[in-house]
């Protein structure tokens, strides 16, 4: 995680967000994170299936630092996710749905 921050902060130095950067795949570090974001997406995984294997009691508490770095990864991840689909998938608009 402390890679993507370090990634997040290159890009803002540079000028442009971290998702436009790692859309554009201007540099060798966008490549890195590639590979960052893949290995925590694993650990991610494997994680939640080791927890869905071993249930908790109701009501049982969950420790908040792995709450905390749960909602840490998809702050940071999610954009890349994004970014990655419109990168891959030629498309330039984002739909947004409206409810009436």
């Amino acid at each position: 995680m402390a890679h993507l921050e370090c990634y997040n902060k290159i890009c803002k130095t540079m000028g442009i967000g971290y998702y436009d950067c790692y859309k554009n795949q201007l540099g060798s570090s966008d490549r890195e994170v590639t590979r960052l974001k893949k290995f925590l997406t694993n650990y991610w995984k494997s994680f939640v299936e080791g927890v869905e294997r071993k249930p908790q009691k109701e009501g049982a508490f969950i420790r908040g630092t792995w709450l905390y770095s749960r909602r840490n990864y998809r702050r940071m991840v999610e954009p890349l996710d994004i970014a990655e689909y419109y990168r891959d998938s030629d498309k330039r608009d984002i739909m947004l749905l409206v409810c009436v």
